[in-house]
């Protein structure tokens, strides 16, 4: 925490006097606190901004893929990043009572009201034992009564090597106990989890315990997060739009040599040229838009200047000169504010480029605006292939995300998602959750944030991912270790194939006893055929091994094959662009419950 000469109730343009700094542990801040947030720092608890500007990356609460400019007097929300700009901010809030650990709170509460299932064995062995017991003594009354009041009760003792009718009697009610022992009931669960479990992690599938995988084969619907889940969650440039002046690439070679010596005193620019003068000098900044610029030139591998006169305002733009061009990156206000103005053509460019959840960067050259750059967060590349297989499984599909209702749609209908829950905070997402289960739905939750982390708690099947925040893989109960969507499908289907062989192994455990019990108690002694309890034993250790082989014959098991399924298509494909002008593609469904 950091003291200044600063009136807490008055937030003004003049920046802080330090009286004194030092440092303390997070969970010693108070409100009123005036806290000093640099560049790539966390913002330790919830505040108001006093003094500067910054671009907040706040994707793990809100779900906002694109960082957001912050200035004097907005609000900042503890645990995101100020990944540019220098800030002061008061602290509204202590740590213990942002909402960071709201949610953390969230997350733990959801874990301690979540029910375990009763095992079916457990049931079936409770009401088991005690009846095999009462057909034992049933049996030894029913073999002494006959016995004593038969003639053939001789020939019985030879045949059962016995001398008396109670050894005898005894005999069979050994038999009765010994072949009825259920050793293949109590197998029949854990045998087929441990190999399941087993399978998952060499498949890069962890699954914390059996509930899970047993619960997974019956999922209806799965919930996916879109941010960092469904999305790469990172901007990276999409499309690019350059005034119809600007000559083509073609024939033009893209080094230093080819853009530097080209005469442009008539303003007859490349487009790579464009691109390496907005890339020169976007390297000066380490705002997230910037560095998607920087890392698009160098996918083209065009090389880059070094900028002069560098001047960055946080929220706004940049400015600077490269080889004696002045060259302004930014927000459409920021080339209004520097006098350089956009023609009709323009603006519908870049509000055709916003209507699809884009995120415009302008670039104007010696005060002449030359092109815009869209930017955006795109899908990953298995997600539409995952989204497909699961609506071919006959799965329901959701999107949720705390961002805007145009991204979500926009992402949404690359991914053909029709259900989608759009502009949801955290706790929000664990009320949705609840509303799918409420209408009948078996969900899983699939997501990677600490804002996921109460929804995945809550859900029936937690699936986080691997790149995912600690909190969100604490709180789930499958983790893709791989990083890949599909693996929600290979999950699932890893849990209906285990899910079939454990009632494949009740059902032959079930059956032998059925059939073992009658022939152990004496059913075939007309025939002068009886079950010693040696037999007996054998036959109930022959059902035991018989229900733990056919559980290793899941070790047979492969995966999902995904071939032949559609690929997405890039976000700044031409055919795609063009079908987005579509406003009568789907409406933002809300859960219908019972």
């Amino acid at each position: 925490a950091n003291a200044f000469n600063y009136d807490g109730n008055i937030i003004t343009n003049e920046p802080p006097s330090i009286i004194s700094e030092r440092e303390i542990d997070v969970r010693l801040l108070e409100q009123n606190d005036i806290l000093r947030i640099t560049t790539g720092s966390k913002i330790p608890t919830d505040g108001i901004i006093i003094w500067g500007n910054g671009a907040i990356n706040e994707s793990m609460i809100t779900g906002e893929s694109m960082p957001q400019d912050k200035k004097i007097g907005d609000n900042v929300i503890g645990g995101t990043i100020n990944e540019s700009g220098l800030i002061f901010m008061r602290a509204t809030k202590s740590s213990d009572d942002c909402g960071i650990a709201q949610i953390i709170k969230l997350v733990e509460d959801a874990q301690v009201n979540k029910a375990p299932i009763q095992a079916f064995a457990d049931k079936v062995s409770s009401l088991f034992v005690p009846a095999v017991i009462c057909l034992a003594v049933a049996t030894f009354g029913f073999w002494f009564l006959m016995t004593t009041t038969s003639s053939i009760s001789v020939d019985l003792f030879n045949t059962a090597g016995v001398d008396t009718n109670f050894q005898f009697s005894l005999l069979m009610a050994i038999s009765v106990v010994v072949i009825a022992c259920p050793c293949a009931l109590g197998l029949a669960t854990p045998t087929a989890v441990m190999v399941g479990t087993g399978l998952g992690a060499q498949n890069g599938i962890l699954i914390k315990g059996g509930e899970p995988l047993e619960k997974a084969h019956a999922i209806s619907a799965v919930v996916f997060d879109k941010t960092g889940t469904l999305t790469d969650g990172k901007p990276q440039v999409v499309n690019s739009w350059f005034i119809p002046s600007i000559a083509t690439n073609a024939g033009a070679e893209m080094n230093n040599e080819s853009i530097s010596n080209n005469d442009n005193s008539n303003n007859n620019f490349t487009e790579t040229e464009v691109i390496r003068l907005v890339a020169s000098a976007e390297q000066g900044s380490k705002h997230p838009l910037a560095l998607a610029i920087v890392a698009y030139a160098n996918k083209l591998k065009i090389n880059l200047a070094t900028p002069n006169d560098f001047v960055e305002i946080p929220g706004r733009g940049l400015r600077c000169t490269i080889n004696n061009k002045s060259v302004f990156v930014g927000s459409k206000f920021w080339l209004n504010e520097n006098n350089i103005e956009l023609n009709n053509e323009s603006q519908n460019e870049i509000e055709n480029f916003e209507s699809q959840g884009n995120t415009c960067i302008l670039v104007a050259v010696d005060g002449l605006f030359r092109a815009c750059f869209a930017l955006a967060d795109t899908v990953k590349s298995e997600a539409t292939v995952a989204v497909v297989k699961l609506k071919q499984m006959g799965i329901d599909v959701w999107m949720i995300t705390g961002d805007n209702k145009s991204t979500a749609k926009h992402i949404a209908r690359l991914l053909g998602i029709e259900n989608v829950f759009a502009e949801v905070i955290p706790a929000q997402k664990a009320e949705k959750i609840k509303e799918l289960q409420r209408a009948g739905s078996i969900v899983a939750m699939v997501g990677d944030g600490i804002n996921d982390s109460p929804a995945l708690a809550i859900a029936d099947v937690g699936i986080a991912i691997g790149a995912g925040t600690d909190v969100a893989i604490e709180s789930a109960d499958m983790i893709l270790v791989k990083n890949d969507l599909r693996d929600v499908i290979a999950a699932i289907d890893l849990s209906q194939v285990t899910f079939r062989r454990i009632r494949l192994n009740y059902i032959w455990a079930l059956m032998y006893n059925i059939l073992g019990i009658p022939l152990a108690a004496g059913a075939l002694v007309p025939l002068g055929i009886i079950v010693p309890p040696m037999v007996a034993g054998l036959c109930m250790a022959f059902s035991s091994v018989s229900v733990v082989l056919c559980s290793l014959t899941l070790k047979f098991y492969k995966k999902p094959n995904f071939g032949g399924l559609v690929k997405p298509e890039r976000l700044f494909d031409n055919t795609y662009n063009q079908t987005n002008n579509n406003n009568n593609w789907i409406e933002l469904q809300e859960v219908k419950t019972n």
